[in-house]
């Protein structure tokens, strides 16, 4: 505390600051929640199309016991099937964090190295549009 009691202000909200540090740290703690494991490095990248997340020591003790003794499709497989379960939850942390609509989600793993890389695509102006003419109540991007 600051002399007088007072304690010292915070400063604002991280997601008002570092939408990208943002959205490394909700994947990860996703991955953890709903696997088990987290990844131990994830870094975002972005531009005007799009999100791209690495994450980096993604597998779990079973899955690297698995490719270790030749059922890598298997660990693909499982993964992929976690991917499509999970899309709605990481496509979430991308709109609220960068305030924009995904159109598309892509991902993919690969083992040795360690990776997984989330695509999450924007949707384009004439998208939104085309998509406000359908659904009268939505909000279409000025």
């Amino acid at each position: 505390m600051s002399s007088g009691g007072v304690a010292p202000q915070r400063d604002p909200a991280p997601s008002k600051r570092d939408p990208l540090g943002n959205i490394a740290r909700r994947i990860v703690q996703l991955q953890k929640e709903y696997s088990g494991k987290g990844p131990t490095k994830v870094r975002a990248h972005a531009n005007d199309d799009m999100v791209i997340v690495l994450m980096r020591d993604i597998y779990t003790t079973v899955e690297q016991t698995l490719a270790r003794e030749g059922r890598e499709e298997a660990v693909l497989d499982q993964r992929h099937a976690f991917q499509e379960v999970m899309n709605t939850r990481y496509i979430k942390v991308i709109e609220e964090e960068m305030g924009r609509k995904v159109s598309a989600f892509m991902s993919t793993n690969h083992h040795n190295p360690d990776l997984s890389v989330e695509i999450f695509v924007f949707e384009t102006d004439a998208e939104a549009a085309a998509a406000a003419a359908a659904e009268p109540d939505r909000v279409s991007p000025e």
